[in-house]
Order: C-alpha cells, then structure tokens, then sequence
C-alpha cells in the first residue's frame, strides 16, 4: 500500500503524531516509576543508617564497632545491586513499553513506503 491521498497523508501523520505522544506518556509513566523506587531506597537506605548509628553508639568495644561496621557494608552492598538489579528492570519495562507504539509506526512506514522488487 502506498501513501495515494492527501487523507492517507494525514492519517498516517496523525497516527504518527498518537504514537510520539503514546511514547512519551509511556515513559513518563516508567521515569515516574524509578522516581518513587529510588526515592524508597533512599529512605531505606538512611533508616539503615540511623539504626547502624545507634548500634555503633551502643557499642561496648572497638571490636563491636568494627562488627556493626562490616555487617552494615555487607549489607549496603547486598541492597545496592538488588536495586540497581530493579532499575534495570524497570528501565528496560519502561523502555520496552514506550518503544511499541513507535516500532509498530516503523513498520507501517516500512510497508507503506517500500517498493516493490521487479
């Protein structure tokens, strides 16, 4: 099929237009998802820190700091790579789901604008 009317012009610009606005609604949505992920972390991650405070404060010995100290960075890199696991995640979801609207306009421009091989 190729572009033989003005009306087929427009509906394909137009169709273009919903898919670059499906796009960004999309990922909007997704950066807004990261948004409230990290910003949860974040606050876990100063809890953490505030807890690890009081055990330090309340520690008796050196040794016992040192031991509050190592539990507290095992525990900080253990949360560190499940959440960069998550936004990965979630960016790809995020990316993936933006991308449909503009690949399925891709491919209708792919068969409307090929030509025929003789």
């Amino acid at each position: 099929m190729m572009l033989k009317t003005y009306e087929d012009l427009l509906k394909f610009s137009k169709d273009n237009l919903n898919a670059a606005v499906a796009f960004n609604t999309t990922l909007t949505k997704g950066l807004e998802d990261l948004y409230r992920e990290n910003v949860g972390f974040a606050g876990k991650a100063l809890e953490t820190a505030v807890e690890a405070g009081k055990e330090i404060a309340a520690a008796k010995s050196p040794v016992d700091v040192a031991s509050v100290q190592t539990k507290v960075a095992r525990e900080t890199v253990e949360a560190l790579v499940a959440q960069s696991r998550k936004v990965t995640e979630l960016t790809s979801e995020a990316l993936k789901a933006a991308l449909e609207p503009v690949n399925a306009r891709a491919k209708e421009a792919m068969t409307l604008f090929a030509v025929k091989a003789a």
